[in-house]
């Protein structure tokens, strides 16, 4: 049964050491990675797109490096990923897009206050939707009645290839 197998699993995955563990739906999945890892791939490759990229240097920080970790990446895999859950990510897409059209007016229009406006609900949504449990990587395992879907090795693989200390870490 469903439960027989949740509890299982949960089991086998303490007993691997992992703290925190997701049970979840596939449709809940891919709404998810769409918004954690795929809309991030995307921006973050997006970004060093600008031609101010190729003469950074000597002027970025931290945020950039940040920003710009994921954009190396193995396009074929994302490509397919981004393509398996093109739904999910016209939809992350276009709210991100929409939140930067805010920015980019608020700026046009030499609007401090709007801008402030903006950073400070940016800011605060942040402050709410964090905690030490979800700002760490979570681990999605996706149960339904037919199947138990894992993060193919693949994906473990990549992860080593690029520097990856822990590749395995995302796998359950």
């Amino acid at each position: 049964t469903p439960n027989e197998k949740t509890e299982w699993l949960e089991s086998v995955s303490r007993g691997l050491g992992f703290a925190k563990i997701v049970i979840t739906t596939p449709f809940e999945h891919d709404r998810m990675i769409a918004f954690t890892s795929q809309l991030a791939h995307v921006v973050s490759n997006a970004y060093v797109k600008s031609p101010s990229a190729k003469i950074h240097k000597g002027f970025s920080a931290g945020s950039y490096k940040d920003l710009t970790r994921v954009a190396w990446l193995n396009e074929v895999m994302w490509s397919e990923l981004c393509m398996e859950n093109r739904d999910n990510m016209i939809f992350e897409l276009s709210t991100f897009i929409s939140e930067l059209e805010k920015y980019r007016s608020a700026l046009i229009e030499k609007n401090t206050e709007a801008l402030k406006s903006l950073f400070k609900e940016g800011k605060m949504i942040k402050k709410e939707i964090s905690d030490t449990a979800t700002d760490e990587m979570v681990r999605f395992v996706v149960l339904n009645s037919a199947a138990l879907h894992l993060v193919p090795t693949t994906v473990a693989l990549l992860r080593h290839e690029f520097g990856s200390q822990n590749p395995m870490e995302i796998l359950l």
